[in-house]
């Protein structure tokens, strides 16, 4: 009887706490109203990896950008206190679906279209919800969104210069001064002559 109780207890238990694991609905093949709720979409490869403390930070080097402003050394964070999450590793070329966190950073979910390229297709676990190879689904991106090239570092972007408001000196000032003056009293008087 005990068997036969903790059998049942065990099932309950993983249906229940398995259940929130990875519970992702299916993707489907890549069309313009399942990409389109991106802000990013970029091809990388993992460059590192960072330290898992509720969030974690993949950097990739970005080669090629289909949606988006993307920096070539672009960090993606996401959840890794689940146990359904990313398993990066240095040197895997990725598709990745993202959004922006703030300029120059970027957050995606595991539930996100993002894949890894994988020469194996029997290996390949996105193909089996996706219907589609990962180059069948990089050619649709290709071929329905603008690619361009990743921009540069944040660092090695060249700042704006400081625009200021010129401030007149001297006779400028107040020659301004009385030509707003001059002009308020013909505008007073215009409106009281006409406006009886």
């Amino acid at each position: 009887m005990r068997f036969y109780f903790s059998v049942i207890l065990f099932f309950i238990a993983t249906g229940i706490f398995g259940q929130e694991a990875c519970d992702c609905q299916i993707a489907g093949k890549a069309s313009v109203a399942n990409t389109a709720q991106y802000d990013l979409i970029f091809i990388g490869r993992v460059d590192s990896v960072g330290e898992c403390s509720g969030k974690q930070t993949v950097w990739f080097n970005v080669t090629s950008v289909y949606k988006g402003e993307v920096l070539v050394r672009m960090p993606v964070t996401y959840d890794c206190n689940t146990d359904c999450k990313f398993n990066f590793a240095k040197g895997q070329e990725w598709l990745m679906y993202t959004d922006y966190e703030k300029y120059g950073e970027a957050t995606a979910e595991v539930c996100s279209r993002s894949r890894r390229r994988i020469s194996n297709p029997v290996l390949d676990m996105y193909l089996v919800s996706s219907g589609q190879t990962f180059d069948e689904e990089l050619a649709f991106v290709d071929k329905t969104y603008h690619r361009h090239k990743p921009m540069q570092e944040k660092g090695d972007l060249q700042p704006i210069p400081d625009r200021k408001n010129d401030i007149p000196k001297g006779w400028v000032n107040l020659w301004l001064i009385l030509g707003s003056g001059v002009g308020i009293l013909v505008i007073y008087f215009l409106v009281r002559k006409f406006w009886k």
